[in-house]
């Protein structure tokens, strides 16, 4: 699947090239389980679908199933696309207008021969970089609401815990009144004047 590199490496990197591209995908799989898949009851749902967004974008030829496939899979949690609604719809039509451009430069390219492999190379360049975008948009929204439910628990936890301690709190012994009422200004006055005659 990966013929227009293979063209342009030695033999001898052959094997190392078609490890390095089928393998390094499963590099991905435990720093989206730290990151995402163990927080919350969504967690998982969405390293799921992050994983399968990235099988889907390091494939070699793309097919209208697979972007059929991701973006179905992106609308499961529309609290994430809701996050990050304007750059979603753009980045998915452009993701979309990138799969179209495969087919047509294909044409161009082997029945008009009116072009060559790379007119084919730019329709899937401009299909992956659109997909890869998308995925990492759509995981930027999933982190920044999990962050955001962070610091509102966290500051529930804290408002809660002031109230609870407000309300523990023992009332605080009222004060004891002297029977005498306090000496005024006029008193003061009045005393000053006996002392002097």
């Amino acid at each position: 699947g990966f013929w227009y590199v293979f063209c342009l490496i030695f033999k001898r990197f052959r094997l190392l090239f078609l490890f390095v591209f089928h393998a390094h995908v499963i590099i991905y799989v435990i720093p989206i389980h730290c990151r995402l898949g163990r927080f919350g009851r969504l967690g998982p749902l969405a390293a799921c679908v992050a994983a399968i967004g990235q099988v889907h974008l390091f494939r070699a030829y793309p097919t209208g199933c697979d972007v059929a496939c991701l973006l179905a899979l992106l609308l499961v949690l529309p609290t994430y696309v809701v996050q990050c609604q304007q750059k979603f719809i753009l980045l998915a039509c452009v993701c979309m207008i990138g799969l179209g451009l495969c087919p047509t430069m294909a044409h161009a390219w082997l029945v008009w021969n009116a072009g060559n492999a790379n007119f084919l190379f730019l329709g899937h360049l401009v299909h992956h970089v659109a997909g890869g975008h998308l995925l990492v948009t759509w995981l930027g929204a999933g982190l920044q609401l999990r962050r955001r439910r962070k610091w509102t628990k966290l500051m529930e936890k804290w408002v809660w815990g002031m109230v609870d301690e407000a309300c523990r709190r023992p009332e605080a012994p009222a004060v004891q009144h002297s029977e005498q009422p306090p000496a005024t200004a006029e008193a003061e006055g009045g005393r000053a004047l006996k002392k002097r005659r």
